[in-house]
This record gives C-alpha cells, structure tokens and sequence, in this order.
C-alpha cells in the first residue's frame, strides 16, 4: 500500500467495505473473496490467483498453529496428576472438559494462561532443592504440583522475621516431638514451635509421580519454608526429613543444596 501510495480508506472504498471491515480483512478475522481479490490485484498489483492464494495460505498457516496449540496444552493437561489433584480437592471433581480442566490447573498455580504459567514456573518453585529416594524416579510435574500445594498452604501464614540463631538452638529441644506418635498431636506443636522463630513448616499429600518426602526454601519474605510429605507414613521417616531440611536452612541459608539424590527447581 505505501508502495502504490494508497491509504486503507481509499483501498476499503474501492473494496466497497467499511473502515472497520478492511482492519477485519487486514487482520485476517475476514475471508478474501474472489472479488476483493481482484480489486487488490487492480490496486496493488500481481494478480486475482496471487491474492486468494495468499489468502488461503494464511489460513492454512493459522489452522496449524491453532492445531499445535491445542496439542501443546492437550500434552500439558496430561502431563499433571489431574487424578490426585481432583482426590486432594485441588481442582473441582467432575470436570469432564480438557480445556475446563486447564483452566482450573492453571487456576491452582494463581494463573490464567500457559504463558504466565511457563514464566512464572519454568525456572520452578523459586530456589528450591527436595530431596528424592534414590532409587525413584521423580516426575517434574507431579512435584511441582506439591510445591504450588506447599506454597498454597502458608500463603496466609503471617511469619514474624527469621531468626537463624534461635532456630538453630530449637532443633535439638524439637526431638522431644518424636515421643508423639500422632501426626495431630506433634505436627501443630512442630508448626507452631518453627513459626516463633520465622519458619514455616507444612505438609501436604504427594499426587501420583511424586517421590519426594521433603522440600526446603526461602519465600518472598525471606522466610524459610519446610514442606513434608509423610510419603512414607512413618514417624522417623518425618523427623529424618524434617532435621534434613532444617540442616540446610542453618547450614547454607539462601544457597542451600541437597546432594542426596536431589531434583532442583531454579
């Protein structure tokens, strides 16, 4: 158009359309017809074939791109334990829906589109290192999934500043925990002894896929954050995990890494 010195208004009048239906046309949201071709082709140059065949391959080119996104979120859905999510009362049960189903995944990670979800996750769960069984393979996935769920759940916590030297003289007052042998009688007493001090200490059910039974970093705030699993329903399985994580915090801070089989996210 700028070649042959001719604005959209003087194009859309010879298209016999209004300004409003040649920005449609533009924009690729209005077919070509044959006609439209040849008032270009009388316009702009080349000819009728020329423009419908521009057209059409414009078309062809967005089907495909429509079709690779669709497969693109279609492999992410299926790549989340929508099954343990649904269980947990993660995401609404009965959602027969692939896209409904997205919608609430991305919903439970505090996003509305793939694009925010890639860019916020991509990196994971800010600086965060868990520790894995050897012998397991852990599923990127379903362990993000436990992260966000460790995330939601001390996302209203008001923690007060951390206090890496009371924290540390804590820990061995803490073993004493292990003499409880129910998780309702020693976890609130753990939560709320670890909260005194600015950490955050939480658990949460691991979906199908994940293998870890502890994760360990640092929030927004500056807060240490310790998530467990009971993956393996066992006290002194806990307690190792937790006295592992909390080794880290005291030991490394901010750049703590677990070398024990470890995954890390970021």
């Amino acid at each position: 158009m700028d070649t042959k010195e001719i604005d959209g208004a003087e194009l859309a009048d010879a298209l016999g359309i209004s300004t409003d239906d040649f920005d449609a046309l533009i924009r690729g949201h209005r077919r070509l017809t044959e006609s439209d071709a040849g008032v270009l082709a009388d316009n702009l140059g080349s000819t009728t074939r020329f423009w419908l065949a521009r057209d059409k391959s414009y078309v062809l080119d967005m089907a495909r791109l429509d079709e690779s996104s669709q497969d693109s979120e279609a492999s992410w859905v299926a790549s989340m334990p929508a099954a343990s999510m649904r269980k947990f009362g993660w995401v609404p049960k009965g959602s027969k829906s692939k896209n409904k189903l997205k919608d609430e995944i991305l919903a439970f990670f505090g996003c509305l589109t793939l694009q925010e979800w890639g860019q916020r996750y991509s990196s994971g769960v800010g600086a965060v290192a868990f520790r894995t069984s050897l012998s397991l393979a852990s599923d990127g996935m379903a362990t993000l999934v436990w992260l966000r769920a460790g995330e939601l759940a001390i996302a209203d916590r008001d923690l007060p500043e951390f206090d890496l030297s009371a924290f540390r003289n804590m820990l061995p007052g803490l073993k004493k925990l292990s003499a409880f042998k129910r998780p309702s009688a020693f976890v609130p007493r753990l939560v709320a002894a670890c909260r005194s001090v600015g950490v955050a200490v939480a658990t949460a059910r691991t979906p199908d896929g994940c293998r870890a039974s502890g994760a360990s970093w640092f929030d927004t705030n500056g807060n240490p954050v310790i998530l467990l699993s009971f993956r393996h329903m066992a006290e002194d399985h806990f307690w190792f995990t937790f006295f592992h994580e909390a080794a880290h915090i005291v030991l490394h801070g901010q750049d703590h890494i677990d070398g024990e089989g470890a995954v890390f996210m970021g």
